[in-house]
């Protein structure tokens, strides 16, 4: 304890790594007191080194003294003190002469002295290294100091301490907020709430409650770090994160516009995963990105072995995605569209896939996330497109006519307000025609930044280009934006299909999709239909197309030009369903609605007795 206060006297005297060289010298007595001398309460400890700083400034200022020391001395006046209690001597004068401070003259004099050197210090770049001015939090350099002292006290007094890593999506409008010169106000809003749900405290202190002591800092503008130190028990942390949670429930103003966030929060533990401020953060940023990925507004995760095993692979595979598509390994499956109408194969959708050497077959979910994160996706994107439009090509040289392509965007792509551009070039260059590619996107992808989709949407839309609403019906667009989009196609999502015959909302919500669309002159795809029951109610609901495995699985190149050349067995088999006798589908559309409501609330088994 005495060779860190000595070191903090030398660096005040001689401004070391405080760049103080300009500023006037200050000076320090420091006194020092341990449990080694017999103290049994913090307030004893204080006292003792209260009296050892006495002592210092009496004996000349500027020097460490202990009361180790001085306690012996007082025992054996006569003895010298030995080697590891000798007190620190001061260093050259900064001062020419000695101040008598019981001067009120003088005394007043130093105390404009200390309030310029307040003033200077604030201007001293040196001091803002460790603050955010802008939103009145510490920043990641002090975050790092502090937990090096949660870690040393966490030793000392084998205590736990928790690391939070939060970050927070945004809804809505906020994108347009943070475009704005004022974007700070938005993070100072946040950084304000966190340490009112917090009760932040400047420095971390030991506490005897259940409750840990909080820090926080941010660390970047959207990341914040929080500390909770001393803890007891682990269930401390989870009550933080609770009232973290329930404190971001209710909505943001920002000048007098509600801003709705989602909070996310990953979580590790000292010691258990990992024993220097380095290791817990990385830690807590994996749990993080495991927390990102769960439904849901808010989310978190405690890190575990598992997420690294995870995140080890996904770094793996990340590394050899870079160069799938050099390899030749991203392979395009597809599934055909079939036409409720005519039973003709009316498209397909382009799925991609990853060959991989090792691992086999990769499906999308296990990699276009990792795409996502780590700017491949444009690159994969522009291949899929191209290789779309090949193979589209292709089926018109074998004779198969005029086969549209479907291809997903991904939601990063979308960000990006040159994207129509580049994805026009990028047909171009493939001898592509743009009438003959579809364009899916879900809800979510244009509700982030509505104007910003409808440029995009109508310079594509003007090209010729097709453009599908994937996923409808599980988003939260509203129908006044909806009819802003220059939209040709409705998908409604498979999760609405699996109960379709049983669940009355499911039913009543396909149906109303299915009229509404068509009342805006839009076209509807229903995918994920798996039985012969779900085809022809949806076919008595005069659904456009259906996609699914009832007719196809997704399909390689050579599997895809077989169906096309059989395609007169899917019509064969579409005909003989929807000629069966048995006609409980089309009685339950074509009710009258007092008898539609009858037939909803009784399960399919029982539509012959009604009839």
């Amino acid at each position: 304890a005495t060779e860190v206060a000595e070191r903090i006297r030398l660096t005040l005297a001689e401004g070391k790594e405080l760049e103080l060289a300009s500023a006037i010298r200050i000076t320090a007595s420091l006194g020092v007191s341990s449990l080694a001398s017999g103290a049994k309460t913090p307030q004893e400890l204080v006292d003792q080194a209260d009296k050892a700083l006495y002592a210092a400034k009496e004996g000349g200022r500027n020097r460490v003294i202990q009361w180790a020391s001085l306690e012996k001395e007082s025992e054996n006046p006569a003895a010298p003190s030995p080697p590891a209690m000798v007190q620190s001597q001061p260093s050259a004068p900064l001062r020419p002469e000695p101040v008598d401070e019981q001067q009120p003259g003088i005394l007043h004099q130093r105390i404009q002295e200390l309030e310029q050197a307040l003033v200077e210090q604030r201007e001293n770049p040196a001091a803002k290294l460790f603050f955010d001015e802008s939103i009145g939090l510490p920043n990641k350099l002090l975050m790092f100091d502090r937990m090096q002292q949660a870690i040393e006290r966490a030793r000392r007094f084998e205590k736990q301490f928790a690391v939070l890593i939060l970050d927070f999506s945004r809804r809505q409008q906020v994108d347009d907020i943070i475009n704005l010169e004022d974007a700070g106000k938005l993070f100072k809003t946040i950084s304000v709430k966190l340490k009112r749900i917090l009760r932040t405290t400047d420095t971390i202190a030991v506490v005897e409650g259940q409750d840990p002591a909080y820090s926080v800092s941010r660390i970047n503008n959207d990341k914040y770090a929080v500390l909770l130190t001393d803890l007891s028990q682990i269930e401390s942390v989870s009550r933080v994160v609770e009232r973290i949670t329930e404190g971001f429930d209710e909505p943001l103003t920002i000048d007098d516009m509600a801003i709705q966030l989602g909070v996310n929060i990953g979580i590790s533990l000292y010691p258990g995963d990992g024993r220097s401020a380095e290791a817990l953060v990385n830690r807590a940023v994996n749990a993080l990105q495991e927390a990102r990925q769960l439904p849901g507004r808010h989310n978190y995760r405690f890190y575990s072995e598992e997420i690294d095993k995870k995140l080890k692979y996904q770094a793996q595979l990340t590394r050899e995605l870079f160069k799938a598509d050099e390899r030749g390994e991203l392979l395009l499956y597809y599934q055909p569209k079939i036409s409720l109408k005519t039973g003709r194969i009316s498209g397909m959708e382009a799925l991609v896939r990853w060959q991989h050497p090792r691992l086999g077959l990769v499906p999308p979910d296990q990699f276009i996330s990792l795409a996502e994160r780590n700017g491949i996706i444009d690159k994969i994107g522009n291949w899929v497109i191209r290789t779309a439009c090949r193979q589209a090509a292709l089926w018109r040289e074998q004779g198969f006519g005029n086969v549209p392509i479907a291809v997903n965007l991904s939601p990063v792509q979308f960000q990006n307000e040159d994207f129509a551009e580049q994805l026009l070039q990028v047909v171009a260059e493939s001898g592509g025609l743009p009438k003959f590619l579809e364009l899916e996107i879900t809800e979510g992808v244009v509700m982030q930044n509505v104007d910003r989709a409808v440029k995009i949407m109508n310079t594509l839309s003007r090209s010729g280009i097709r453009i599908a609403l994937d996923d409808f019906g599980t988003g939260y667009s509203s129908l006044s934006c909806l009819k802003r989009f220059p939209i040709d196609n409705l998908k409604i999502d498979r999760s609405f299909l699996t109960d379709i015959t049983e669940n009355p909302a499911d039913a009543a919500l396909v149906s109303s999709i299915i009229a509404m669309a068509h009342g805006m002159n839009l076209s509807v795809t229903a995918e994920g239909v798996e039985n012969e029951t779900q085809l022809r109610f949806l076919h008595d609901l005069q659904c456009n197309e259906i996609q699914g495995y009832y007719i196809s699985k997704p399909l390689p190149p050579e599997e895809a030009d077989q169906l096309l050349e059989t395609e007169h067995g899917i019509r064969r088999k579409i005909q003989t369903i929807l000629t069966d006798p048995d006609r409980d589908a089309r009685f339950l559309a074509t009710s009258s609605a007092s008898t539609m409501e009858t037939i909803l609330n009784h399960p399919p088994r029982q539509y012959s007795k009604i009839t």
